[in-house]
């Protein structure tokens, strides 16, 4: 079995305005987490076990949350309402 030739110009996907939002709110969740944990390196000493505590309960809440409202239903409104979860467990 052979995959035909695409007939669009690569990357012409990541230009439809669905993958675009999703491409972009990945990055910014992104950086977000990142922001997180250099505030937090930031805060506490480099290496030091409050810094290691802090993050472990910040990736344990992460998982919890995605397991528990990763259930979620595709609507209209699912990706602002997940959006406001994360921002309030961010916060």
């Amino acid at each position: 079995m052979r995959i035909p030739r695409s007939r669009n110009a690569l990357g012409t996907v990541v230009l439809k305005p669905p993958v675009m939002l999703a491409t972009v709110i990945g990055f910014l969740l992104i950086g977000a987490c990142s922001a997180v944990e250099v505030g937090v390196v930031a805060t506490f000493e480099h290496g030091s076990l409050a810094a290691g505590l802090v993050l472990a309960v910040f990736s344990a809440g992460s998982l919890a949350g995605g397991l528990a409202f990763g259930h979620i239903p595709k609507t209209t409104w699912a990706m602002a309402r997940r959006l406001l979860i994360v921002t309030i467990g961010l916060g």
